[in-house]
């Protein structure tokens, strides 16, 4: 007797009506190969997980299949128990949303990844229903952006240091226009200014005065000798860390200070 292929028997529990070469290759396979029969037994409580979204949810039949193995993907190295069904008004804007964004992979993607740390006990708080209609703002760009900052686990996305004598080099913009070429991304020109509007993103601005010998100056009597240094941080805020660590495979520590 042949040995039993988890990812074909985790296929069957998720009710997949034909075994796509997609869901198969990228999603359960690789997964089978990790955890090996666990992935059968997480596919039996995402399928019970998700079974009443079914018949609240417009077109839910044209990307359940899809849906429920990238969940099942993510869960995969979760106890079967600590699989929940998750919130129906976290999961109602998620699935709502998400037939909009199918021919995107990276927003898609967010969608599914939030709706399954919603369904993992051990992340209880961080997934957000806030969250979904982040990701309904965010072009595809934007998703490049954000999925390459928690690759990289960015805390600091861009630092610029100003003072009377030697300005930085390379200022914010350009410093983000660098991060966006990493990421793929060409057209550039609002992304930052949206994922700061978003929260994802936070800038943060210090100026600080110093005297002849770097020490505070008080008296500011003597303005020749006085030093001004501007600080100029941007960086993941809580909000975008908990948003990245629900929406994105990779993590990043936390990013307020």
């Amino acid at each position: 007797m042949s040995e039993i292929d988890p990812a074909l028997e985790a296929a069957k529990q998720l009710g997949v009506k034909e075994l796509v070469p997609e869901i198969y290759k990228d999603l359960l396979q690789p997964a089978a190969k990790e955890v090996g029969n666990n992935l059968v037994t997480v596919a039996k409580f995402v399928s019970i997980g998700l079974e009443p979204l079914a018949a609240i949810v417009w077109a839910y039949d044209s990307f359940k299949d899809w849906l429920s193995a990238k969940v099942t993907s993510r869960l995969s190295h979760v106890n079967a128990e600590d699989i929940k069904q998750p919130p129906t008004h976290l999961a109602g804007a998620v699935l709502t949303q998400l037939p909009f964004v199918l021919e995107n992979e990276s927003l898609r993607d967010m969608y599914a990844n939030l709706l399954a740390s919603s369904m993992d006990a051990n992340q209880d708080g961080i997934a957000h229903v806030a969250f979904a209609h982040v990701i309904q703002q965010l072009s595809p760009d934007e998703a490049k952006i954000i999925n390459h900052i928690a690759l990289k686990s960015l805390h600091i996305v861009a630092f610029q240091i100003i003072d009377n004598s030697s300005p930085q080099t390379l200022t914010i913009h350009e410093q983000f226009d660098q991060l966006c070429h990493d990421a793929g991304v060409k057209n550039r020109t609002p992304y930052l200014v949206n994922l700061i509007r978003l929260g994802i993103l936070g800038d943060h601005e210090e100026i600080e005065h110093f005297g002849e010998e770097g020490m505070l100056n008080l008296e500011c009597g003597t303005e020749h000798l006085v030093k001004k240094r501007k600080t100029t941080r941007v960086m993941v805020t809580d909000f975008g860390d908990c948003f990245i660590r629900s929406c994105v495979s990779s993590h990043i520590t936390s990013g307020s200070r």
